[in-house]
């Protein structure tokens, strides 16, 4: 795949190929009990 970035001509207000790669996860939130269970 080949991707010309100077001249996109998507005509979009944000580039479509970034969304292929973001959002992506920056980290795993959970809580554990007194246990220690998740």
């Amino acid at each position: 795949l080949f991707y010309e970035t100077v001249n996109n001509g998507h005509g979009l207000p944000h580039d479509p190929f970034k969304s292929c790669i973001v959002p992506r996860p920056i980290g795993w939130i959970s809580t554990v009990d007194g246990n220690g269970v998740v």
